[in-house]
């Protein structure tokens, strides 16, 4: 799972709580308590990060912050399927990794779109060869811990 740290410090003038991301300088939000702040923390990455991927901009890494009012939230999964094979491409182009994966690069331009990012299982299997990378999936039973 892909998280970005973000700062929520409580308000004490006039109540509830703000939001702050450590990446990125143009996302902000709040809420009255901080789960409601937690939850419009995700709402706005996952936002602002669609429209940076739509637009094709450059996203950062999330930088590794941690402490007093940081918190981890996370991007959904269509979304951070894309930038992680947005930043493991780096300089390669798409047509690159279609060819040496054995994947139309149609069907890999799609992986990197949140809005069309719907890969199987054995796609990323293919990826992740190429990069050298493991795949892991993590799913828990019910009434697993």
């Amino acid at each position: 799972m892909l998280s970005y740290p973000a700062k929520i410090v409580r308000d004490k003038r006039e109540g509830g709580y703000r939001v702050s991301f450590v990446d990125f300088d143009n996302i902000f939000t709040d809420g009255e308590t901080l789960e409601e702040a937690i939850h419009n923390a995700e709402e706005a990455l996952n936002c602002c990060s669609q429209l940076q991927c739509e637009r094709n901009k450059n996203f950062p890494s999330p930088s590794r912050k941690k402490g007093r009012n940081i918190y981890q939230i996370h991007l959904a999964p269509p979304l951070a399927v894309a930038i992680i094979l947005r930043h493991m491409r780096g300089k390669l182009s798409t047509a690159e990794i279609a060819k040496k994966t054995g994947i139309n690069e149609q069907s890999y331009k799609r992986l990197e779109n949140p809005c069309q990012c719907n890969p199987t299982i054995k796609t990323l299997e293919k990826i992740a060869k190429f990069y050298n990378k493991n795949l892991t999936v993590d799913f828990k039973m019910p009434n697993q811990n």
